[in-house]
């Protein structure tokens, strides 16, 4: 008689060995190292406009020949517009607008003034989704009060480079921290024109739209 207790005991052993070698064929043979995934460096940071308002005061000036430091304070409205509506990139473009009017205060009393525009470029590095390091970029015509023996008054160009810090305050309020340089002159159309320069420090209030 066949002993079918002994011989179903191996059934298992087959189906085993059977599914191995399925599983050996399905996988084919490569020499190549295996493929590691690079970390994504993308940030998932909303690409807003922003609208606030931003001050600042000359913490170093050009001394005019009155021996007098030119120190005006900045007062400016400030526009940002993402060159790219979409996009997940850690560093990120945006045209920048700055409309503006500042004054000089000698004595406690507004002795002069400057009005005007800037128009520029900002660049964007995202620390993460709510905070960024920026630099920038501007320049636009303005209109200064001052006639000093060093710079004509009158039409004028405001150059400026600026980097910063913009960190998330509260809800779509965010808070600016901006270091600036600025000269002005005005291309030889007067004399005379050897500029005036200042170094701000800037603070601002903007609002994401």
């Amino acid at each position: 008689m066949i002993n079918l207790t002994k011989h179903l005991s191996i059934i298992p052993i087959i189906i085993l060995i059977c599914s191995f070698n399925l599983n050996l064929q399905a996988q084919p043979w490569s020499d190549d190292p295996p493929r590691i995934e690079k970390p994504t460096t993308h940030v998932r940071a909303k690409n807003h406009s922003h609208l606030g308002i931003m001050v600042g005061r000359s913490i170093g000036a050009t001394v005019l020949s009155e021996n007098v430091k030119y120190e005006p304070v900045l007062l400016m409205l400030y526009a940002s517009f993402p060159l790219k509506k979409h996009t997940t990139k850690p560093s990120r473009w945006f045209v920048v607008t700055e409309p503006q009017f500042n004054v000089f205060i000698q004595d406690r009393k507004v002795t002069h003034f400057e009005t005007g525009i800037n128009l520029g470029l900002q660049h964007r590095w995202y620390m993460n989704p709510t905070s960024w390091f920026y630099a920038q970029i501007s320049s636009g015509p303005h209109y200064i009060s001052l006639n000093s023996e060093r710079q004509a008054g009158g039409f004028i160009f405001s150059d400026n480079f600026a980097a910063g810090l913009s960190f998330k305050f509260i809800n779509q309020l965010r808070t600016e921290i901006q270091y600036r340089f600025r000269h002005l002159s005005n291309a030889s159309i007067k004399r005379p024109n050897a500029g005036l320069n200042n170094h701000f420090l800037m603070f601002g209030l903007v609002f994401e739209l």
